[in-house]
C-alpha cells in the first residue's frame, strides 16, 4: 500500500507541473511518468515469465 500511495503522489506532483511549469518541464514530467509506467509493465511481466522458464527447465532436465 505504501508503494501505491507514493506512486499516486508522484504522479499528482507531475501532473501538476504539467499545468505550472514551462514546456521544458512538461516533456520531462511525461517522460518520467512514461518511464514510471514502462517500468512498472515491464518488471511485472519479466520476472513471472523468467520464473517460468526457469522452473520449466528445471522440470525438463530432472526427469533425465
Amino acid at each position: 500500500m505504501k508503494t501505491l500511495g507514493s506512486l499516486t503522489a508522484f504522479i499528482n506532483n507531475q501532473l501538476g507541473c504539467l499545468h505550472e511549469c514551462g514546456p521544458i518541464f512538461q516533456g520531462l514530467a511525461i517522460s518520467l511518468m512514461a518511464g514510471e509506467a514502462a517500468s512498472l509493465l515491464f518488471s511485472r511481466m519479466t520476472v513471472p515469465v523468467l520464473y517460468f522458464l526457469e522452473k520449466r527447465w528445471e522440470h525438463q532436465h530432472s526427469k533425465a
